[in-house]
């Protein structure tokens, strides 16, 4: 987009989510200040990469900055309208072709012409949670590619619903408050299945291994939250289980040693969390 645009839009979504206007408008065309190959030095935001080329891995970047920027969010820390600004930027620029597409100059200046309507702020975007992370794939396309008002508005769009979904209520919602302590419930009854599994997934030379892939749940103290990570890399920790046990073939004390993660993952069979807060696992404090 022309910085004409990105302002447009990012100062509709200032108003309407009532943030600081002047620094978001600052953020929403810094990207493209430092984005350029003349600028010459690296330059991050949120420990993203704004400098050249900012318009590669998009998706990437725009999912990192929303993940650090969340976790800030469910600690209690402000976030600086500036950064957001340079979010939208990066939202919007999804919405026009890429700079390798010979129609890309002649497309952004046809956005340029056009403004914000009223009509569209009046509409109702929906609120997401966690799944954001999953949809972001599908939120983030060309929808208008021969239609340059109708790509502005799906760019105040989608930075609005990413914008508002990341700044809701850093608390778990109360519809989920039951599902949670129901999770949490049935968790703390399996006190020796829990331990089984740390015992047999880390007494072996696979330990440091199956630490780097449960370093989320090590270091949680809420036990849904421990738990809900250690399901997410079960896969992995078998497989590698399985692989360690073929690399020992031929040694059978070694072998068994390498096969005790496999059980313990299938122990994690009784670690039961609904999909509702596995999704949810990075985007809401379960506890206040």
């Amino acid at each position: 987009m022309k910085w004409k645009s990105h302002r447009e839009v990012t100062k509709a979504i200032a108003e309407d989510l009532r943030l600081p206007i002047a620094p978001m408008l600052k953020g929403c065309v810094y990207p493209d200040r430092v984005g350029k190959k003349k600028y010459g030095k690296d330059v991050y935001i949120e420990r993203v990469a704004m400098h050249y080329p900012h318009h590669k891995e998009t998706d990437w970047r725009i999912r990192m900055m929303i993940l650090r920027l969340r976790r800030k969010i469910l600690k209690g820390e402000k976030l600086d309208p500036f950064v957001l600004g340079c979010l939208c930027h990066l939202i919007q620029d999804r919405t026009v072709f890429p700079h390798s597409d010979r129609r890309f100059e002649e497309f952004e200046e046809a956005v340029a012409k056009y403004e914000i309507k009223d009509e569209w702020r009046r509409e109702n975007i929906p609120l997401m949670d966690g799944a954001i992370f999953w949809e972001l794939s599908k939120i983030l396309r060309l929808d208008n590619p021969n239609n340059p008002e109708a790509a502005l508005k799906e760019g105040y769009e989608e930075s609005l619903l990413i914008l508002n979904s990341l700044l809701q209520d850093p608390n778990l919602p109360r519809e989920l408050q039951p599902i949670y302590e129901k999770t949490k419930k049935s968790l703390g009854a399996h006190k020796k299945l829990r331990y089984a599994y740390w015992l047999l997934t880390y007494l072996t030379p696979l330990a440091p291994l199956n630490a780097l892939l449960d370093n989320r749940a090590i270091f949680k103290r809420n036990i849904v939250k421990r738990y809900g990570h250690v399901k997410r890399n079960v896969a992995l920790k078998g497989l590698l289980s399985i692989f360690a046990v073929l690399l020992c073939w031929g040694h059978i004390f070694a072998g068994l040693i390498c096969l005790l993660p496999l059980i313990g993952q299938i122990l994690t069979v009784w670690f039961k969390v609904p999909k509702e807060l596995m999704r949810n696992l990075e985007w809401f404090n379960f506890e206040k």
